[in-house]
């Protein structure tokens, strides 16, 4: 069996979810790791774990400010929620209180991504802040990288100690996936390091 390790399911209808579930058993998927990009997107992550998860295939949950949402006064809400909710075991869903007993699998999707408006410098000290978070969570993190693996890899070197986790969708070097490995994490393989043109992995 296999393990897809970021998998976006907050967007999906009842009918949708349900037909991927069943994609995920004919394709021997037995583990979905669903991250979370915002606020909301979180939250809602939780409760498709609560109810779709089944013996066969574990969904399990990840929470977390994308870059692209890299905001530090909504991070501090979404702690405060997650933080409550591993507490209480319940969180507030549109105007309800839900309640449940699934268990938040790590901090994620975080990261830098030069694409988008937000300073890098913002994108950094939001990233700081739930690498912290994950640590004391004592959780995993999935992390997102887009045109800044030196500036993640600096940040990463001068913290005394990171989370373990996955670096999502790994589509560079060989030298650089070394690196990542070095610094305790594993690598999430993107479509390009499947394609035997690629030279980045030396995969072929």
């Amino acid at each position: 069996m296999y393990i897809d390790t970021h998998i976006h399911l907050s967007t999906l209808n009842h009918t949708d979810l349900k037909s991927v579930f069943k994609d995920c058993m004919v394709h021997k998927l037995d583990t979905l790791f669903i991250p979370g990009t915002s606020l909301e997107d979180s939250i809602v992550n939780i409760k498709i774990a609560h109810d779709y998860n089944q013996n066969i295939l574990r969904i399990l949950p990840f929470v977390g400010l994308h870059p692209f949402n890299a905001n530090m006064q909504i991070l501090e809400k979404l702690i405060i929620a997650i933080d409550n909710y591993l507490l209480s075991k319940s969180i507030v869903i549109g105007n309800e209180i839900f309640s449940s007993d699934i268990n938040i699998m790590g901090i994620g999707e975080i990261g830098l991504d030069k694409r988008c408006e937000i300073p890098l410098n913002v994108q950094i000290d939001v990233l700081n802040t739930q690498l912290d978070w994950a640590l004391r969570l004592k959780k995993p993190v999935l992390i997102h990288c887009v045109g800044a693996h030196n500036e993640l890899i600096r940040l990463l070197k001068s913290r005394k100690i990171n989370p373990k986790g996955i670096i999502h969708a790994a589509s560079f070097y060989k030298e650089t996936a070394k690196i990542y490995y070095d610094l305790g994490f594993k690598l999430g393989l993107g479509g390009i390091c499947l394609n035997h043109q690629s030279k980045k992995f030396g995969l072929q």
